[in-house]
């Protein structure tokens, strides 16, 4: 399931204020003079006001990590794609009554690498911190251990 340019837009500038987000959102994609530094700064000052009203309500804040693998098993041009384990796949040959020899390696299929931290509490909902998309192949070549430390 994917979202939609009107939905982020939506999200960002609040729902009774959709279309205007939403044309924010389309003129910086657009845009020559952004990079992604300006996303992670955006992220990091949200989640540091957020973490600061969870301490003022006396809550526990909680800082999460997640790693996990987008499959894109249609998909063999997209740039940046590298081998992800296939959890759809694992899932689908698990020994049924009757069947004796599941596969014994890994299955694997193009996709990407995902690592976020994520920031809640207790009875709160999640938001994101920071977020990379990483391959293991190509020109963009990553290390899970770099993708960590800059983290």
């Amino acid at each position: 399931m994917g979202l939609l340019l009107s939905e982020l837009g939506g999200y960002i500038c609040g729902f009774s204020h959709a279309p205007a987000g939403t044309k924010r959102i389309s003129n910086l994609l657009r845009s020559k003079k952004w990079t992604s530094t300006i996303i992670d700064n955006f992220l990091f000052s949200q989640t540091r006001k957020r973490l600061e009203s969870l301490v003022k309500q006396g809550k526990r804040p909680l800082m999460l990590w997640d790693d996990s693998r987008l499959e894109k098993a249609e998909s063999w041009f997209l740039e940046g794609l590298c081998s992800v384990e296939s959890s759809k796949a694992k899932r689908l040959t698990r020994i049924k009554k009757g069947y004796y020899s599941p596969p014994n390696k890994r299955i694997c299929v193009p996709g990407y690498h995902w690592t976020s931290t994520l920031l809640s509490a207790l009875g709160e909902s999640v938001s994101v911190c920071q977020m990379s998309w990483w391959t293991t192949r190509g020109k963009y070549k990553e290390y899970g251990r770099n993708i960590m430390f800059r983290m």
